[in-house]
């Protein structure tokens, strides 16, 4: 049996991902499959990325956010990302170490792996035509919304992992579609995400989430000044 811890949007809240990792180291894993977005919102994206990549047993792919560092800000801006948005991003590419940049830039936008006769597709959503986008779903998607956003990019996989909406997520359609939630980003200070276990071609998966201190987040995101911080207070941690 293989066991894989799966994260997906840690967005820079290095106490979220600290308790994530204890936890699942605790439980044992053979690999951390991580599904994008480490970076932007929270108020610690170098740490977050350093504590990544220093896991050796990391997989990843390219969540939006990741992407905007290793390829760039969306030319010319478009309607839905505000100036705040821009000035946050900007404020968050700055604190990342070119290292750091080089080894995202590395990740793929997409992943397949087999493992144990299991077949998983990794993305942190559903890819637009051309690979470097992602689909919008809609605030509230199906199982067949899923089928028809994975069906050109899914290929044979089994299970689909993802994240991007910070919804919590474990539905069959064509694919068994699993999302783990957001690991950084959520009304209260618990983390989430999951562990899959695959074993002669059947899967068995997961929802665990733990609690930790959220203070340095909430100042930090004082301290430092970080564009947007108000926002992202009220919108990603509860109004905390």
């Amino acid at each position: 049996m293989t066991r894989f811890a799966v994260f997906a949007d840690v967005h820079a809240n290095l106490p979220a991902l600290q308790g994530a990792l204890a936890e699942v180291r605790r439980l044992g894993v053979d690999g951390i499959l991580f599904l994008g977005d480490s970076i932007a919102i929270g108020p610690h994206p170098a740490e977050c990325l350093g504590l990544l990549l220093a896991q050796q047993d990391l997989v990843a792919v390219l969540g939006n956010h990741d992407a905007w560092l290793a390829h760039g800000l969306p030319q010319p801006r478009p309607e839905w990302m505000s100036v705040g948005e821009v000035e946050h991003q900007e404020w968050t590419h700055s604190r990342i170490s070119n290292a750091q940049w080089a080894a995202v830039k590395a990740w793929p936008f997409e992943m397949s792996l087999d493992v144990e006769g299991v077949h998983l597709y990794l993305s942190h959503y559903a890819l637009a035509e051309g690979g470097h986008d992602w689909q919008w779903l809609g605030r509230t998607p199906t199982v067949d919304h899923f089928d028809a956003a994975y069906e050109r990019t899914v290929g044979t996989a089994s299970v689909c992992l993802f994240g991007h909406d910070h919804m919590q997520r474990d539905t069959q359609g064509r694919a068994r579609y699993i999302n783990p939630g957001a690991l950084g980003c959520n009304d209260a200070a618990r983390a989430n995400f999951g562990v899959l276990s695959c074993q002669a071609g059947a899967i068995r998966y997961e929802h665990l989430s733990v609690s930790y201190d959220d203070t340095s987040v909430l100042t930090d995101y004082e301290r430092l000044r970080v564009p947007e911080r108000d926002f992202l207070r009220r919108t990603f941690h509860g109004g905390r």
